[in-house]
């Protein structure tokens, strides 16, 4: 007898009839199978880390301290990202053969569009890095890579635009504005060894939980892969560090993470009486979203361009509080852990419940805002 895995997970009109706590197409005994998908992107990373290391030492792919004035590592580290994108896309591939093996019912018009898409257009911001690692690109060309690949996204997979508004340009430039500026915010705090996985991994992790919750398989799947990826990769990129992410691996994870985050806010909009349901994912990207104003507003203060790096982080504020590198990390991942599991609550929160949530959100960014403000201004004399 066959497990009945997704029924229709994209499909608004029959999704409308059934409220959030509620499994459809999600079942106890398919929790084996899916698992093979984290797993098998952990597995395929720890194998592949290696013979790329030795790749990129031999092309000269590789992080030099003294190559721009914020690096702060000492010593020569070789550039290994392009293992969680091959993983990630590799294992997403067998998903017609797991099925296949395994009985699942997955009808292919609720997955294949969404995860092809993704896989090609994370591929050209995968690409996109590998040679920005290379050959260092200039800021322009750079972005504009990555808009035509989120452009291509949102253009030809209508179902990752965030539900913002009824019309057809607003959803999809508000869309693409998120996904430009959470793939840089992610790229932006790589910048201690095992910060951005780390971070980036457990925001797979609460996005994952939202997904089975909510019953989005192809959501689930998604981020799952990609967390088990960012597992991984961990493992030699915890300090001290083996391997670096590069553009390659940041730029690549954080489209993956903003991309399948506005998928399951696109998804989650359409649950009755959950009106801001779909708030929940984007949520979980607090904390690189304040990195990224907080320190575009440190540059701009400084008359420097927003996209020349420096040392004015947030993992680099905590560090110059007193904290050690890797205290620093763990004060980072904390955070996302726990400004990421109340936004879970969103699922099951009626609107005015939901706007007191969003309250204490508001008020937890002021007050960390303006501390963090301040201590910057005690600092600086």
């Amino acid at each position: 007898m066959h497990h009945s895995l997704l029924s229709s997970s994209l499909d608004p009109d029959r999704r409308s009839a059934r409220p959030v706590n509620t499994l459809p197409g999600l079942h106890a005994k398919a929790l084996p199978y899916l698992l093979f998908f984290p797993f098998g992107a952990m597995l395929l990373v720890l194998l592949l880390v290696p013979p790329i290391r030795r790749a990129a030492w031999r092309v000269g792919l590789v992080d030099r301290p003294r190559s721009a004035a914020h690096k702060s590592h000492r010593q020569a580290t070789p550039y290994a990202g392009l293992t969680i994108g091959l993983a990630f896309s590799l294992v997403l591939l067998t998903l017609p053969v797991t099925v296949a093996l395994t009985g699942l019912q997955l009808p292919p018009a609720s997955w294949w569009r969404p995860t092809g898409v993704l896989i090609l257009c994370s591929t050209a911001i995968l690409l996109t890095g590998l040679l920005d690692d290379r050959r260092t690109l200039p800021a322009l060309p750079r972005l504009l890579a990555q808009a035509v690949a989120g452009f291509a996204l949102l253009w030809y997979c209508p179902s990752f635009r965030l539900p913002l508004g009824s019309g057809h340009w607003a959803p999809l430039a508000g869309t693409l504005l998120w996904i430009l500026a959470l793939t840089n915010a992610v790229n932006f705090l790589d910048n201690m060894d095992g910060l951005a996985a780390g971070m980036a991994a457990l925001m797979g992790v609460l996005m994952a939980v939202m997904a089975w919750v909510s019953g989005e398989p192809v959501v689930f799947l998604l981020a799952a892969t990609l967390t088990g990826a960012l597992v991984g990769f961990l493992r030699y990129n915890l300090p001290p560090a083996s391997v670096f992410m590069g553009d390659a691996g940041a730029l690549f994870t954080g489209f993956v993470a903003s991309s399948t985050a506005s998928l399951l806010s696109r998804q989650l909009a359409q649950t009755p009486d959950r009106a801001a349901a779909w708030l929940a994912p984007l949520l979980l990207f607090l904390v690189p979203t304040y990195d990224l104003c907080s320190v575009t507003a440190i540059r701009i203060a400084n008359r420097m361009p927003p996209w020349i790096g420096d040392n004015n982080h947030i993992s680099h504020r905590l560090v110059a509080l007193g904290l050690s590198r890797r205290g620093a990390v763990a004060v980072i991942c904390t955070a996302t852990l726990i400004g990421g599991l109340p936004a879970l609550f969103l699922l099951r929160l009626a609107y005015h419940q939901a706007m007191l949530v969003g309250l204490g959100y508001l008020l937890v960014l002021v007050g960390v805002g303006g501390a963090d403000a301040q201590t910057r201004r005690h600092r600086m004399g």
